[in-house]
């Protein structure tokens, strides 16, 4: 891949306190391997890293 740019964003869910809605979005090209190879991986990539936030944030 190259040109990867990664955002992640958490906003407060106001009817929930303590709640929050994450959001994390990605752009890059792939090199190498197909669109649907490329967004396989940072699908995987993302929701792992999701289940560790989760994780870290409930600690």
């Amino acid at each position: 891949m190259t040109g990867y740019l990664s955002t992640l964003r958490v906003d407060a869910v106001p009817a929930c306190p303590d709640v929050s809605r994450v959001a994390w979005s990605g752009t890059f090209t792939p090199v190498g391997v197909s669109d649907t190879d490329a967004e396989e991986l940072f699908h995987a990539i993302h929701a792992d890293g999701l289940v560790v936030l989760l994780k870290t944030v409930s600690a």
